[in-house]
C-alpha cells in the first residue's frame, strides 16, 4: 500500500474535481469497478488518479448531479408550459419555479451528506479509529453512488413532480388545476421508490460496510447503523431544504434585478 501524502482534492491541480467535471467516462469506469467488487476505497487519491478512477467524494457528488439534472430540466419545461394563475406575482412564481427545480437535488445530496455519520455508525465503539472511519466513509460514498444511480434519478424526478403538483393544486386560481388522481399516483410512485432506496441504504450498503469492517451475522452493529440513519435523514433533509430555499431566494432576487434592469 502506498503511504505517501495524498493530494488535496481542492488544491492539487491534477486531483481537483473541477478539472474533471462531468467526466462521464471516468464515472462509468469507476462505477463498473465498484459493482465488480474492486476495493477502490482502499486506494489513495494518487493511485485512483493514476489508474483512471474517480475519488469517492467526487464520484458520489458527480452521481448526485447526474441524477438531479434531468429532473431540473423536466420540471422547468413543465413549469414553463403549464398555465399559471392570472394573479400570480412574478417574483413569487420565479421563486417557486427555482425552488421546485432545486428540490431535485434533495434526495441524492441527503444520501451523500450521510457518509460520515453512517461510516461511524457502521463501526462498534471499540473499533472507532480515524483510519477505519475514513475507509468506511470512502466505501459508503462509492456504494451509494454505484448502487443508487438509476433509482435516485427516478426518486429525484418523482419528488420534484410531487412537490410541483402539490404547489399547483394549492393555487385556487389555476387555469388547469392538478387532479387528485395524478397526485395520488405520484405519491404512490414516490413511496415505492423510497422503499426501494431504503432497502439499498438500510440493507445492501450496511452489509457491505460491515463486511469491510470485519463483522458478520449477529456481531454487526445493525441497531446503531439503523438508529443513526433514521435520526439523521429528517434533520439533514430539513437543513437541505432550508438551504435550497435560501439559495432560491438569492437567485430570485438576482434574476428579478436582471429582468428589471
Amino acid at each position: 500500500m502506498n503511504h505517501e501524502r495524498e493530494p488535496n482534492l481542492f488544491t492539487d491541480e491534477e486531483a481537483s474535481p473541477f478539472k474533471q467535471f462531468f467526466d462521464f467516462k471516468k464515472f462509468r469506469k469507476t462505477r463498473k469497478a465498484i459493482l465488480s467488487g474492486d476495493k477502490l476505497y482502499e486506494w489513495n487519491i494518487k493511485e485512483l488518479r493514476d489508474r483512471g478512477y474517480l475519488a469517492p467524494l467526487y464520484f458520489n457528488i458527480q452521481e448526485s448531479v447526474f441524477v438531479a439534472l434531468p429532473s431540473v430540466v423536466i420540471i422547468k419545461i413543465i413549469d414553463w408550459r403549464y398555465p399559471k394563475p392570472p394573479d400570480a406575482s412574478d417574483d413569487w412564481e420565479l421563486f417557486q419555479g427555482t425552488f421546485g427545480a432545486l428540490c431535485a437535488f434533495v434526495a441524492p445530496f441527503v444520501l451523500t451528506l450521510l457518509a460520515s455519520i453512517l461510516a461511524k455508525a457502521s463501526l462498534k465503539k471499540n473499533d472507532l479509529s480515524p483510519s477505519k472511519i475514513d475507509r468506511a466513509r470512502k466505501a459508503y460514498l462509492y456504494f451509494d453512488g454505484a448502487y443508487g444511480l438509476y433509482l435516485q434519478g427516478l426518486l429525484s424526478l418523482v419528488t420534484s413532480l410531487l412537490g410541483w403538483a402539490i404547489w399547483m393544486s394549492g393555487q385556487e386560481n389555476s387555469q388547469e388545476p392538478i387532479s387528485s388522481e395524478i397526485g395520488l399516483i405520484l405519491l404512490l410512485f414516490f413511496l415505492v421508490l423510497l422503499a426501494l432506496q431504503s432497502k439499498i441504504t438500510l440493507w445492501n450498503i450496511p452489509r457491505q460496510l460491515f463486511k469491510i469492517n470485519g463483522y458478520s451475522g449477529q456481531s454487526s452493529p445493525w441497531f446503531k447503523y439503523s438508529y443513526n440513519l433514521l435520526l439523521a435523514v429528517p434533520a439533514i433533509t430539513v437543513v437541505n431544504l432550508a438551504f435550497l430555499a435560501f439559495l432560491s431566494g438569492i437567485l430570485t432576487v438576482f434574476m428579478m434585478a436582471i429582468k428589471q434592469s
